[in-house]
C-alpha cells in the first residue's frame, strides 16, 4: 500500500560532516522506494544536538505538520538517533505521532513500536552519556599532558605542536600585562575597557567590555581571574548541562577538584603583579556597594523594577539599566565606553 512519506535527518555539529545528511537521504529514499512509499516533505536539522527536541526547528515543524491533518501517514529517519537522544523526547514523539495517526519508522529497525521507542531511547541516552564521560576524560589527560582543552584565551595563538597547543601573541600579551597593571594601579575594569576601544584595540569578542576583563569571582573568569596568564592551565572550574527545552547550554561551579597543570612558557604576568590584582580584588569586594535590602550588588540578581529590560538609550541603542542606587543610565557608556550619553535618571523620576 502507498503511503505518503516524511524523511527526518539530522547532525549534529560543526565537527560532522554535512555529507551525513545527504546519505541519510539516501538511504530513506531507498527504504521508502523499496516499500513503495511517496517521500512529500523532508525535515533537516543541520548542527543541533539531538539532545534537545525543543531546539530543533525542522524537528518541530515535522511535529506540528503532522498534528494538522493527514500530510504524510509515515514519518521516517535512517535510526532512532536521528529522532532523539533522550527517552522522553523519543516516546513522546512516538505518541504525538500516533495520537495523530502516523507511524513512526526507522531505516535501522522497521516500524518503532512503543517498546521499541522506549529501549532504542535509553540507549541513545546512554551513548551520550558516555560520550560526555569519554570527552571529559580526554580534556583532562590533555590538561594533565600540558594541552588546553578549552578556547583560545586573549594573548595566545592555537598552535599544531605536539606538546603545548598554544603559544604567547605578543601584541595581545602587552594588552595583557596592560590591563593587570591598570587595574592594580586602581583603573576599574569599565574605565579600562573604554579605553581600549578609545583607541581600537581589538578585544577578544565585539568590542570590551568591563565583564571581559573583571569575570566572574565564582566562576573564576574574566582576564584578571584567568590563571592561564600566570602560566597555569585549568580544566574544571565549570561544568555545562543543556536544558532539555531550549538547547541552551546553563554554566554552574564544578564540584569536582579542578585539574592544574604548570606551563611556564605561556606565562604572561608576573606572580608580584598577579597578586596585586588578586588582593586589589579582595580588597574591593570588602567595601562593595549594597541595594536597598543590603546585598551586595555584584554578588545577586539586581531586583527587578517596573521598567527593567525596558528602556533603551536614545543615543545608542543599548540598554537603560540601574547604574548605582536607584539611577538608570545608559549600560553601554558604563561596560564599553562607546555611547557619549552622561545622562542617568532616577527610577523614582522614571515611576511616578
Amino acid at each position: 500500500m502507498s503511503k505518503n512519506v516524511a524523511v527526518y535527518v539530522r547532525y549534529s555539529d560543526e565537527l560532522c560532516s554535512p555529507n551525513s545528511i545527504e546519505d541519510q537521504l539516501y538511504r530513506c529514499n531507498a527504504y521508502a522506494e523499496k516499500e513503495g512509499w511517496r517521500v512529500v516533505s523532508v525535515y533537516s536539522d543541520r548542527e543541533i544536538s539531538g539532545q534537545t527536541a525543543g531546539a530543533r526547528p525542522e524537528f518541530q515543524r515535522m511535529r506540528a505538520d503532522a498534528a494538522r491533518g493527514r500530510q504524510f501517514e509515515v514519518v521516517l529517519a535512517e535510526a532512532p538517533d536521528r529522532l532523539a537522544r533522550r527517552t522522553a523526547d523519543l516516546t513522546d514523539l512516538r505518541d504525538v505521532l500516533a495520537f495523530n495517526g502516523v507511524e513512526l519508522y526507522a531505516v535501522s529497525l522497521g516500524l518503532i513500536t512503543p517498546a521499541y521507542a522506549a529501549v532504542m531511547g535509553m540507549v541513545a541516552e546512554q551513548y551520550s552519556r558516555d560520550l560526555g564521560d569519554k570527552t571529559k576524560r580526554g580534556q583532562q589527560g590533555a590538561t594533565r599532558r600540558g594541552r588546553v582543552a578549552a578556547g583560545v584565551a586573549y594573548g595566545y595563538r592555537a598552535a599544531d605542536a605536539e606538546g603545548c597547543n598554544r603559544i604567547i601573541s605578543p601584541r595581545e600579551a602587552e594588552i595583557v600585562v596592560r590591563i593587570f597593571e591598570e587595574f592594580a594601579n586602581g583603573v576599574a575594569p569599565n574605565v579600562i575597557a573604554a579605553r581600549l576601544n578609545a583607541e581600537g584595540v581589538p578585544g577578544p569578542r565585539d568590542g570590551w567590555i568591563g565583564t571581559t576583563i573583571r569575570g566572574d569571582a565564582t566562576r573564576q573568569t574574566g582576564i584578571l581571574r584567568n590563571r592561564i596568564y600566570v602560566g597555569e592551565i585549568v580544566y574544571g572550574r565549570t561544568i555545562f548541562r543543556k536544558d532539555p527545552r531550549s538547547g541552551k547550554r546553563l554554566s554552574s561551579v564544578a564540584t569536582a577538584p579542578m585539574v592544574v597543570t604548570s606551563a611556564p612558557a605561556l606565562r604572561i604576568v608576573s606572580d608580584s603583579l598577579w597578586r596585586r590584582v588578586q588582593d586589589r580584588f579582595e580588597a574591593n569586594g570588602r567595601k562593595m556597594a549594597r541595594d536597598e535590602s543590603g546585598q551586595a550588588l555584584n554578588r545577586v540578581h539586581r531586583a527587578q523594577y517596573v521598567l527593567s529590560g525596558l528602556l533603551e538609550c536614545s543615543c545608542c541603542g543599548g540598554a537603560y539599566a540601574i547604574m548605582g542606587k536607584n539611577r538608570y543610565g545608559c549600560s553601554t557608556r558604563k561596560n564599553k565606553g562607546t555611547c557619549d550619553n552622561k545622562t542617568t535618571i532616577t527610577r523614582q523620576a522614571l515611576e511616578s
